[in-house]
């Protein structure tokens, strides 16, 4: 006889032990494939699974934390938070002419890069204090730039800026080329705009007047020189660095949607800001309104992920990124 042959009454279900009860238990039945487990041995094998759930669940929690703090910049207190480590840190400017949420624009995207992330609230805007200085382009722009260095967020930084913070972060590029790294413009805003849009349609662009609620806010005020000149007025060029420009082709105003010639301005100057890049990438959306970040989340991700990766790879490898 083949003492090698297969035993004849296997089990019809096999059961796999848990083995770390067996000395704990040395009555337990034997098994062929094991010893069974008694019912302690099923309740402390669940808890055991279930605390390592329960560490889990708190790692990814404090993992997804965002840090929020608040520093006195010129005699008022300005809101931030940052979460994440790596470079280039990934800066994000909110819009608004106006009250309005601040850094909370912005804040539940700081865990979505793999990066250093920062936003902030304006002076005027969230809880941050409001400034007492004229709140020109350039102003803010070096307010910013003071208040990453305080914070000790250092360069290079990928500025991604919805609508007003689209212009405040071209500015601030303008202003400190060196520490930028990449530029993400959501539907920013264009210095033209206004006179492209009142030469239009004067009903729906009325130039700016200080008796208008719309600019009596806290970047109103400073923006109306720059709204009725077209021009920054602020030196320098925008840096060439890997940059996508995200265009909405659907506004609408509080009277009606834009004409088809309006839209075509807009998408005019959008694309004008694109052209000052020889790496880059101009979307353009109808699916979306002004604010593109609510409607298509996950194409302004991709797209800031890009520019994130482009900068990172930039800085590995800076002499073949420069050459012609």
């Amino acid at each position: 006889m083949d003492e090698r042959r297969a035993p004849r009454h296997l089990p019809s279900r096999p059961y796999i032990s848990v083995q770390i009860m067996n000395d704990l238990h040395p009555s337990s039945r034997l098994h062929p494939f094991g010893s069974r487990p008694t019912l302690n041995a099923k309740w402390t094998c669940l808890a055991f699974v279930s605390g390592l759930l329960l560490i889990g669940l708190v790692w990814f929690c404090l993992s997804r934390r965002v840090h929020l703090d608040s520093v006195i910049i010129d005699g008022h207190k300005i809101e931030f938070a940052r979460h994440g480590s790596g470079s280039p840190a990934v800066i994000f400017l909110h819009g608004g002419l106006g009250g309005g949420a601040g850094l909370e624009v912005w804040r539940g995207w700081l865990t979505r890069v793999d990066a250093t992330a920062f936003c902030y609230s304006r002076p005027g805007y969230g809880k941050s204090e409001p400034a007492k200085d004229e709140r020109t382009p350039a102003r803010i722009a070096d307010e910013l730039h003071t208040l990453l260095v305080r914070v000790g967020i250092n360069p290079p930084y990928v500025l991604v800026g919805g609508s007003m913070g689209g212009l405040y972060a071209r500015v601030f590029a303008m202003r400190y080329p060196r520490d930028i790294a990449g530029l993400v413009l959501i539907d920013g805003t264009h210095e033209r705009q206004w006179l492209e849009g009142n030469r239009l349609d004067p009903v729906t662009f009325p130039m700016p007047s200080p008796d208008s609620p719309e600019w009596n806010q806290p970047d109103g005020v400073g923006l109306t020189a720059t709204i009725k000149s077209g021009r920054l007025d602020v030196g320098g060029k925008l840096p060439d660095v890997p940059m996508a420009v995200i265009t909405s082709l659907h506004h609408t105003t509080s009277k009606r949607p834009l004409s088809p010639a309006d839209e075509e301005a807009w998408r005019n100057l959008q694309n004008e800001i694109f052209q000052s890049t020889t790496y880059g990438m101009h979307i353009v959306t109808a699916k979306s309104g002004h604010v593109v970040q609510e409607t298509e989340a996950g194409m302004v991700l991709n797209a800031i992920r890009w520019v994130l990766g482009a900068a990172q790879a930039r800085e590995i490898s800076p002499a073949k990124a420069s050459a012609p």
